[in-house]
């Protein structure tokens, strides 16, 4: 079965399942299997970081910019699966293989990324001395700020 944004509940009210979905399709839909596994990776290294649940991460106030309420990814996530639903399937399925432990980090216990292309943050690479790389995957560059 396909999991789904139950349309009766805001974003922050979603199961961790959604979530995850969301977090795959806001942050990585244009990126190949390897980039979508990669960003759920960084919530769950987070998640293990801070010690709290993955889908208390994914939610942390500027972490993920597709949850931002200023970002146009935003108002695309309760409606992914009707909208593009061959991507929402396919992030289903990244999903479901990291659900079922069937998957490895490929972002070397990243807690953070960024694409180039699109910033230049604070955290990273650039601008700051402590940042560590540890993988490029597509246009995502990830390691620990």
């Amino acid at each position: 079965m396909i999991v789904i944004p139950d349309p009766t509940k805001s974003i922050e009210e979603q199961t961790s399942s959604v979530l995850k979905r969301m977090l795959i399709y806001g942050e990585a839909r244009n990126q190949s299997n390897a980039g979508k596994l990669a960003v759920l990776y960084v919530a769950h290294n987070r998640s293990v970081k801070l010690d709290i649940p993955i889908s208390s991460a994914i939610l942390i106030h500027n972490q993920f910019s597709c949850f931002n309420i200023s970002d146009p990814n935003r108002s695309k996530l309760m409606t992914a699966h009707k909208d593009d639903p061959l991507t929402w399937i396919i992030c289903h399925t990244v999903c479901n293989m990291f659900d079922l432990g069937l998957t490895k980090d490929p972002t070397y216990g990243s807690l953070n990324y960024y694409n180039p292309n699109i910033s230049s943050p604070s955290w990273g690479k650039d601008k700051n001395p402590k940042w560590k790389q540890l993988a490029v995957i597509d246009n995502h560059i990830f390691g620990v700020a």
